[in-house]
Parts: C-alpha cells; sequence; structure tokens
C-alpha cells in the first residue's frame, strides 16, 4: 500500500522481550494475536 505520493507504508516493530528461540523461524509454536493483527 503507498501514500498519495507514491511512497510506500511501513511500520517497523522492534521488541526486546523475546528469546531468541522463541522468535527463531524453526522454535516453538507461539500465538502472536496482536502482531497477527497487525500483520493483516
Amino acid at each position: 500500500m503507498a501514500d498519495a505520493d507514491g511512497r510506500p507504508n511501513v511500520l517497523f516493530v522492534l521488541t526486546d522481550q523475546e528469546r531468541y528461540d522463541y522468535s527463531a523461524p524453526d522454535g516453538p509454536s507461539v500465538e502472536t494475536p496482536t502482531m497477527d493483527r497487525l500483520s493483516s
């Protein structure tokens, strides 16, 4: 999606409260409903 000038809208989310093994691609399944809503 882009704004009126044609530039893309970007949202950068940075957190510092997650353990690496829970945020790694091959880590355990973790429910993240708020992040899921933001991504949709």
